[in-house]
């Protein structure tokens, strides 16, 4: 019995040990306070009895009473905040711009759904379909109330973490950009973030209540949103554009136009979808409103709307349209001053010079007067470590520094380039001298003055090279399946014949003209009875085969030249017209003209 009771001591003596130590634990833990929103728990179990055991319970009630103490929290801050804005004098009254509440949703959903539309859809939440007034809508989230009249440096400071994160991977990288849902959500995140934030929107709000809506209750502008936030946003883009986008929901809504021209392109929709259609209709009133108000005729907002519906009319290739559009915007860029009046916000310079030169490159059209002003350069001295967007048409240091670490630039790849990159330093230097612009329509380009004999030289080494080189579809050999090369080399073969015969890129790119790689190219034409394919087409069918989900990473400027050549290519003027509709006549910015004409004298051209 003693043995026997000694025994049993001996085993419940750890065991009270152990409670002792669990009980610890247990104080110790409950004495961290917790702080912030609620976060995200799972109570996992193997047997549906252990969700009612006291660990289980215990977890609910902790979560419960974090969640009620934050909310106390809010309403405290609110308190404090509503009695100092009590006394503020009530803003002037601004039309409204639709947002969305929780009493009038709907599910009304994109016109023509894309192939990946559907499985995107099921994560998005109901959507609006009633344009609602400003009696209805909460002050928090009128868009449409002075308090959107942001400035680009104010709305930048919602993004602190976004900002301290391009500063760290800018020396890192060329772009962090990729086509997937993480990315898509990633930069919706930062857009909703810092909209909810200037709301102050919290407890049971949506903060997609913020986003603006569409006039049009057909159009879903979470959908475009997200789509264009897939397409279009990298990193770079947000810490640039982000802001502006943020100075009025015209401006985010707008912005669309791209999204909804994208998704057509990938759904091989000629000319415009219905839901384009719809928006383009909803921008080009933006655009009239805007106008027809003395106050925002010429700011920084309207020349963004005219900006993407701009980038939205590329899609549809018609010339007369996409030039009537890059005139009115030099007509705007002169009245405000020229491109140096938008030293302060450059970034609005940059895209306004981008969208015109895109399509001066894709039209083979002469820049206008008012974009052969150069920008004032702000940038500082290139150091030997920085990730830059290095290609043929840029590389500021004495050589290719940042492609040549990246995997996808091979050896043969690297030659190209490098070929190619002294090859328009060449042309450059040459025309430099010329001092002309010419419009390859109305200038006999044969006419012009030839390099000096060094520089024919060194054209003709190149283009011997570039004969030499084997096609990434020849089976057996080192750069088989290589389809970045493959892409630098058609588009090289385009380049060089351009510049080497003095034609335009869509002459330089038919066969039949120009056949710098008559052996290279038999993979597309063993029969010689077929008619050799466009070399846009051969380039239009390697891109698909190389990855450019993640536009390259560091090979990215190399995407951007090969991609603008493939455009310039592909020129077919009698059939460049694919609008379903002629909507841009030569008078479509009649009411910006006649503004115009009134205050200045402006020539468009």
């Amino acid at each position: 019995m003693a043995a026997a009771g000694s025994c049993t001591a001996a085993e419940g003596s750890p065991a009270s040990s152990d409670a002792t130590n669990q009980s610890k634990e247990k104080l110790k833990r409950r004495r961290v306070k917790r702080e912030g929103p609620p976060q995200l728990q799972f109570l996992i179990a193997t047997d549906p009895s252990q969700f009612k055991d006291e660990d289980a319970k215990r977890s609910v009630r902790s979560q419960a009473m974090i969640h009620w103490r934050h909310e106390e929290d809010k309403k405290k801050r609110k308190g404090s905040r509503k009695d100092l804005t009590e006394s503020a004098p009530a803003p002037p009254e601004r039309e409204s711009i639709p947002t969305r509440t929780k009493r009038e949703v709907s599910t009304q959903s994109r016109t023509e759904s894309p192939v990946r539309g559907g499985a995107q859809r099921r994560t998005l939440r109901a959507q609006p379909s009633s344009l609602i007034s400003d009696s209805d809508v909460s002050p928090l989230t009128n868009a449409g109330s002075s308090t959107w009249q942001l400035t680009a440096s104010g709305t930048a400071g919602y993004f602190p973490r976004y900002q301290n994160k391009i500063r760290a991977v800018a020396e890192r990288e060329v772009t962090g950009y990729e086509a997937s849902e993480r990315h898509e959500e990633r930069q919706l995140r930062s857009l909703v973030v810092g909209l909810a934030s200037f709301y102050n929107v919290g407890g049971t709000q949506d903060p997609f209540d913020v986003l603006p809506q569409f006039r049009n209750p057909r159009l879903d502008a979470l959908y475009l949103s997200r789509n264009c936030m897939r397409a279009f946003a990298s990193d770079a883009t947000m810490k640039k554009w982000l802001p502006l986008m943020l100075s009025h929901p015209h401006i985010i809504l707008s912005a669309t136009v791209l999204a909804s021209t994208w998704l057509d392109m990938g759904s091989k929709v000629s000319g415009d979808s219905t839901t384009t259609a719809m928006v383009k209709t909803e921008t080009i009133g933006m655009i009239k409103e805007r106008f027809a108000n003395r106050d925002t005729q010429f700011d920084d907002a309207t020349l963004i709307v005219i900006l993407h519906l701009f980038a939205g009319e590329m899609w549809t290739c018609n010339e007369q349209a996409l030039r009537v559009h890059e005139r009115g915007v030099a007509a705007f860029i002169s009245r405000r001053g020229g491109l140096s009046a938008f030293v302060h916000n450059r970034a609005l310079a940059e895209v306004a010079l981008a969208c015109c030169y895109h399509c001066d490159i894709f039209c083979e059209a002469e820049v206008l007067q008012a974009f052969r002003e150069n920008l004032p350069s702000d940038s500082a001295p290139v150091s030997a470590e920085a990730a830059l967007p290095e290609s043929p048409l840029y590389c500021p240091r004495n050589a290719f520094l940042t492609i040549i670490d990246d995997a996808r630039c091979s050896m043969p790849t690297l030659d190209i380039l490098s070929d190619m990159r002294d090859l328009t330093n060449i042309f450059v230097a040459h025309n430099t001298k010329l001092n002309q612009v010419h419009d390859i329509d109305a200038v006999d380009i044969e006419r012009l003055s030839p390099p000096d004999e060094a520089s024919e030289a060194t054209i003709h080494a190149i283009r011997a090279r570039l004969a030499q080189s084997p096609s990434a579809y020849t089976q057996g050999i080192s750069v088989s399946g290589d389809w970045v090369y493959e892409a630098c080399r058609i588009a090289a073969t385009i380049y060089t014949g351009a510049i080497a015969t003095g034609v335009p890129f869509s002459v330089a790119a038919d066969p039949d003209h120009v056949n710098l790689l008559e052996p290279s190219t038999s993979h597309w034409n063993s029969d010689e009875q077929l008619t050799k394919p466009h070399l846009s087409e051969v380039l239009y069918e390697t891109l698909k085969r190389a990855d450019t989900s993640n536009l390259w990473k560091n090979m990215s400027g190399v995407l951007y030249w090969v991609s603008a050549v493939g455009a310039a290519a592909a020129r077919i003027p009698c059939t460049m017209d694919m609008a379903q509709q002629d909507r841009f006549a030569p008078g479509a910015y009649s009411d910006s003209d006649a503004v115009l004409r009134k205050q200045d004298d402006v020539d468009f051209d």
